[in-house]
C-alpha cells in the first residue's frame, strides 16, 4: 500500500487529479489449452473460478472533453479452482473426492483510458466506459490439495499445500504478466461503482507438458474517491502596457502603435475624412459612404457602372444600358446593336435576319409530306407532322406571310378540279390556323390539276399531284 501511495505521489501534485481506494470481490479463472488426451472431456469440465478479492489506489487524471486517465494499481488475488467427486466409489481404497486449488496473488497495474457520458447537467453523475491494458508481477502464492480416500470402514483426508515457485522452467510460474482489462459502471461523484473484466495475453506457467495458461477475471469494485478534482489556477494578470503613448493600455488598443484617440479605442478619428471612424472604415485610405462601411459604392461586375445604377450587377455592360450587355430583343445571338432584324429571330451570318432561301426550302420540303385522299380535301393522318412543323417555323418567324397554292390530279373536270384544289388549299390553312398560326398571314389560291409534279398515269403519281405547295410572299 505504501509503495502504491508513493507511485502515485507525481499525480496528486498535478491539476485536474482525484485519487481514491478502490476494492471489491472477483472470480479468477485459468484459461488452459493443451493437446493431452482427455481433457476436454474428463479433466477441463472439473475446473471452475476461484472467488478472490482486490484492493488498492485508483487516480483519475482529466484529459478534457469528458476523458480520463484511470491509473491504479491493486492487489489482486487470483487463481484456479479443481473438484471432482466419484459417486460410485464402493470399493475400498477409492478416491471418494479431489480438490485442488491454486492461489495466485499478484499486484496488477492498470492503464485505463476512460470516457464519461453526463447523466446529470451538473455532470456529478456520469456513465464510465473503460478499457487499457495492464501489467501484472507476482506477488506470492500456493497450491493446496485436499483428497479423499475410502480406507477399510472410513474416509482418510489426505491434505497438501506447497508454495508457488517463481522463474522461469518446468512447473514454474513467471514473475510478470500482462493483458488487457474493460470496465463499465456509474460515477456518483464521491464513489464510483463499476464491474469490470481483465484478460492475461501470455501464458504465466510452465507445465511439463505442452500447454498456454493465461488468467480471466470478472470482478466489481467500489472506488472512494479520497479527494477532489483541483481547478487550474487563475492567470496572474498582466501588466497593462501602452506602445504607443496615447492613452489606451495595449491589451484594449485596436492601433497598438499608432497614435490614437479613446474615443476610438486607440485609433485615429477619420484618416479618409469620409465621416466613418477608422476603427469601422473597411477602406480607411479611400473615402466612401457609411451604407458601405466607408467604402466607395460597390462595382460587382467591374463594368465601370456602380452597383447602385447598374441593372446587371452580376454581368459586364454598358453605361447605356444601366449596366447590362447590349440586348438582344429576338433571342438569335445576334445584339441588336448588330441586328438587321432586331424584332425578328435570323441567323449570325444573315446579321440576324432570317434566311428566307433556307427558310422556303425546308417549308418546301414539309409540304411535299401534306397529302389528300382522292377526289377529296380531307387531309391524310400522315400530313399533320409536317402541318405542325410548317406552323413552327412560321411562329418563328412572326414577319412571315405566306401563300398555299392548291392542286388535284387529272381526275375529273377541270372545273370541278379547280373547285377542290381551292378546298384544299383552304383544308391546309384551316390546319395551320388550328396549329397556332394567324390567319392574316395565309392566303389560299386552287390551280385544279395544272402543273402536275408526277405522272397522272399511276395511282403513286396521282397521290402527290393531289397536294398543296406554300411559298413566301
Amino acid at each position: 500500500m505504501i509503495f502504491s501511495i508513493i507511485l502515485l505521489a507525481p499525480f496528486l501534485i498535478q491539476a485536474q487529479v482525484r485519487v481514491g481506494l478502490v476494492g471489491g470481490p472477483q472470480w479468477a479463472s485459468v484459461l488452459e489449452t493443451n493437446n493431452l488426451s482427455g481433457w476436454d472431456t474428463e479433466v477441463k469440465p472439473y475446473y471452475s473460478a476461484k472467488t478472490g478479492a482486490h484492493i488498492g489506489l485508483m487516480g483519475e487524471i482529466s484529459l478534457g472533453n469528458n476523458f480520463y486517465l484511470h491509473p491504479a494499481i491493486m492487489y489482486s488475488a487470483k487463481g484456479r479452482k479443481f473438484y471432482k467427486y466419484d459417486s460410485l466409489a464402493v470399493n475400498f481404497k477409492d478416491t471418494v473426492s479431489a480438490q485442488h486449488t491454486l492461489n495466485s496473488n499478484y499486484i496488477d497495474i492498470p492503464f485505463n483510458l476512460s470516457y464519461k457520458i453526463p447523466l446529470s447537467k451538473k455532470k456529478a453523475v456520469a456513465l464510465l466506459l473503460s478499457a487499457g491494458p495492464y501489467f501484472s508481477f507476482l506477488y506470492n502464492g500456493n497450491r493446496t490439495s485436499e483428497i479423499r480416500i475410502n480406507d477399510t470402514a472410513t474416509v482418510k483426508v489426505k491434505s497438501s499445500k506447497s508454495d508457488l515457485e517463481p522463474g522461469k522452467g518446468t512447473d514454474k510460474y513467471k514473475t510478470s504478466d500482462f493483458g488487457v482489462n474493460a470496465r463499465a459502471g456509474v460515477d456518483l461523484g464521491a464513489v464510483m461503482i463499476t464491474g469490470f473484466m481483465s484478460q492475461g495475453l501470455s501464458s504465466f506457467y510452465t507445465a511439463n507438458y505442452d500447454g498456454e495458461f493465461k488468467h480471466r477475471v470478472y470482478g466489481a469494485s467500489l472506488t472512494i474517491w479520497l479527494n477532489k478534482a483541483e481547478k487550474k489556477p487563475a492567470p496572474k494578470a498582466v501588466v497593462n502596457t501602452d506602445t504607443d503613448f496615447d492613452g489606451v493600455p495595449d491589451a484594449t488598443d485596436l492601433c497598438p502603435t499608432v497614435f490614437g484617440d479613446t474615443l476610438f479605442h486607440g485609433c485615429p478619428a477619420d484618416k479618409d475624412n469620409d465621416g466613418v471612424t477608422d476603427i469601422k472604415d473597411k477602406c480607411p485610405e479611400i473615402p466612401g459612404l457609411q451604407k458601405y462601411d466607408g467604402c466607395p459604392v460597390p462595382d460587382s461586375d467591374k463594368d465601370g457602372v456602380n452597383d447602385e445604377q447598374d441593372s446587371c450587377k452580376q454581368i459586364a455592360g454598358l453605361a447605356k444600358y444601366n449596366g447590362c450587355p447590349i440586348p438582344d430583343k429576338d433571342g438569335d445571338s445576334v445584339n441588336d446593336e448588330l441586328d438587321q432584324c432586331p424584332d425578328t429571330p435570323g441567323s449570325v451570318e444573315n446579321n440576324g435576319c432570317p434566311d428566307i432561301e433556307k427558310v422556303q426550302q425546308t417549308i418546301s420540303t414539309e409540304a411535299t409530306q401534306i397529302f389528300f385522299a382522292s377526289n377529296s380535301d380531307k387531309l391524310t393522318a400522315s400530313s399533320w407532322e409536317a402541318i405542325n412543323t410548317v406552323a413552327g417555323i412560321l411562329k418563328n418567324n412572326p414577319k412571315l406571310i405566306i401563300v398555299i397554292e392548291g392542286y388535284t390530279d387529272n381526275s375529273g373536270t377541270d372545273v370541278k378540279n379547280i373547285d377542290l384544289s381551292k378546298k384544299r388549299a383552304a383544308a391546309t390553312k384551316k390546319a395551320l390556323e388550328k396549329s397556332g398560326v394567324n390567319a392574316s398571314r395565309i392566303t389560299t389560291v386552287g390551280f385544279g390539276p395544272q402543273n402536275p409534279i408526277a405522272d397522272n398515269a399511276t395511282p403513286e403519281g396521282r397521290l402527290k399531284n393531289r397536294r398543296v405547295e406554300i411559298k413566301i410572299q
